[in-house]
């Protein structure tokens, strides 16, 4: 898990699984759920769902393509990349200034 920028915590449900940029293995089958929060002051909290990214298809694709390392866990089968957005207020609260100011 990368982020820009570098630095945020990553947590899986409650438990904290370091700041970014962090490698972290999940054990997933059809149908398990994740949720990660991607949190840093100063910038919106993130919530997602990795599982999202992962699916049969992928799996039954690196079996037949020989990928033997991503299917036992030795080499990551995805990097997730988050751009977090300043806090900044609520929608609509912002003037040109503020606009100006996120440039």
């Amino acid at each position: 898990m990368e982020s820009t920028p570098p630095g945020a915590k990553i947590f899986l449900k409650e438990k904290e699984l370091g700041d970014t940029p962090v490698e972290h293995s999940l054990l997933w089958w059809p149908g398990r759920k994740y949720q990660m929060s991607i949190k840093l002051p100063g910038y919106r909290n993130m919530d997602i769902h990795p599982e999202k990214a992962l699916s049969t298809t992928a799996f039954i694709k690196d079996l037949f393509m020989f990928r033997y390392s991503r299917l036992l866990g030795l080499k990551p089968r995805r990097t997730f990349h988050v751009l977090l957005i300043r806090d900044h207020g609520k929608a609509g609260t912002w003037s040109p200034k503020d606009a100006k100011k996120l440039r």
